[in-house]
């Protein structure tokens, strides 16, 4: 019996350390979807596409400051799939944005940096904080054509 209950055991462990594993593959993580290149710049785009998007008019300066974009002084999040090299912004419709520029786009904005991933779990609020802290920003927007 004593055998039985020591290779339940193993073989329990052995099951939790898989699933472990296994969870650092989540399709949840989030990726920018953006295609590496050799002159890519640092972009926080959302981690899936989504058809749904904040309907609010996001009119401000575009800027990068320590290595994050801004719209004004918000971190900016762009769609999944936009990229980001030397020449600006590049969005998944094919439509182009200088940085730094004016711009008005399409989006919402954010103040609250606590939110939680799960309760945003299309936005990469560890990135969107990483910014911020770095930025001094307050909150985030989330932008894009309109």
């Amino acid at each position: 019996m004593a055998l039985v209950t020591r290779t339940a055991r193993l073989a329990g462990g052995m099951l939790l350390c898989c699933a472990a594993l296994t969870a650092c593959g989540d399709d949840d993580a989030p990726s920018s979807g953006a295609t590496p290149s050799d002159d890519a710049e640092p972009i926080i785009t959302l981690n899936r596409q989504s058809d749904a998007w904040p309907a609010a008019l996001i009119i401000g300066s575009l800027t990068e400051r320590e290595g994050c974009l801004l719209i004004d002084d918000d971190v900016a999040v762009f769609p999944f799939g936009t990229t980001r090299d030397s020449s600006g912004i590049a969005f998944p419709d094919g439509e182009q944005v200088s940085v730094p520029s004016d711009v008005r786009m399409a989006g919402g904005q954010f103040d609250d940096l606590t939110l939680a991933q799960s309760d945003l779990p299309i936005v990469p609020m560890d990135a969107v904080r990483t910014c911020a802290s770095a930025t001094g920003a307050t909150g985030f927007v989330w932008a894009m054509p309109s």
